[in-house]
């Protein structure tokens, strides 16, 4: 059985790992306890040190004892946060991992009063974590289940195409602004007021994206329990609109969304509407996120 753990670390760290940048977690200069039960395969869940807030997660690709030299090799290439002075004979243990998941939900760890593991006494909220905390499968889930890791929710799906629309410099309304993800309320991420809204049509829309200066809409309409031949109807509504339309749904759902596009009520709008599975959704976001931190560098608008 693959074991899992909690650790701690600089909000700034979580922030570069969840850039990309950061690639390596190193544990202090003499630190040994424990840590050979890690393995690839093993999660980490990330702690932050002052706020006490589980950020994000990585799986490790591999566990290491690495001596000065490779360290400053691995420090060199950019892959450790704010890296130790070492002696030429200190050694150090450190996790690989390829991707950093950042949690759409951040939780403290008081509010973990009902997560346990199997065999633990206390729950998570009342646990000491200095640096590092053994959890297991059960304890894993939960936490991700609070923090929204793999929650698909209509609304923490809104929240994901409001973020992207403001990143890429659109104005931004969602039909559900008073609804939450988490504990942040979606009107939060919006830029369009329901008043600057022209046509009632677009106020029902889940998540509309505007380019003010090209006059150009970009409509996404969730489908996970409703029809996606309401949504078809709902862009159809629009379709004299200089507009691009979306479903975002399951993938199983892809088959469904191409029957209901072929047919004739919708042929308006057929060559203008795309599907977007959850997954290709998440990894833009991810990706957008990412893009837009390197961007900064080169001082883009």
């Amino acid at each position: 059985m693959v074991t899992h753990s909690i650790l701690l670390a600089s909000e700034d760290w979580c922030k570069q790992a969840a850039s990309g940048k950061v690639k390596i977690y190193d544990f202090r200069i003499g630190r040994k306890k424990g840590i050979r039960s890690l393995s690839p395969g093993s999660v980490c869940v990330v702690l932050t040190k002052v706020s006490n807030i589980f950020y994000g997660e990585f799986t490790v690709t591999k566990v290491k004892l690495v001596g000065a030299r490779e360290y400053q090799e691995l420090a060199s290439k950019g892959l450790i946060h704010e890296p130790q002075q070492l002696k030429p004979s200190d050694k150090v243990w450190v996790l690989f991992f390829d991707e950093f998941v950042e949690y759409p939900i951040k939780v403290r760890k008081k509010a973990l009063t009902n997560v346990k593991t199997a065999t633990s006494k206390k729950p998570i909220s009342e646990w000491v974590i200095t640096g590092q905390s053994y959890i297991d499968d059960q304890a894993l889930e939960e936490i991700r289940k609070i923090t929204g890791k793999g929650l698909e929710s209509h609304e923490c799906i809104e929240m994901k195409l409001l973020e992207v629309g403001n990143l890429l410099g659109f104005k931004t309304y969602t039909a559900d602004a008073g609804k939450k993800c988490g504990d942040r309320q979606l009107r939060e991420l919006t830029s369009l007021k329901p008043e600057e809204i022209a046509r009632n049509e677009l106020k029902r829309i889940d998540v509309v994206w505007y380019d003010e200066v090209r006059a150009i809409y970009k409509l996404f309409e969730i489908v996970l329990t409703t029809d996606i031949r309401a949504s078809f109807t709902n862009f159809s509504e629009l379709s004299d609109l200089h507009a691009d339309f979306f479903i975002v749904a399951d993938p199983g759902m892809k088959q469904k969304f191409d029957k209901v596009r072929q047919s004739r009520a919708f042929s308006i709008i057929r060559e203008r509407t795309r599907f977007i599975d959850i997954n290709e959704l998440n990894k833009l976001y991810e990706s957008t996120k990412r893009w837009v931190e390197h961007a900064k560098i080169l001082n883009l608008p």
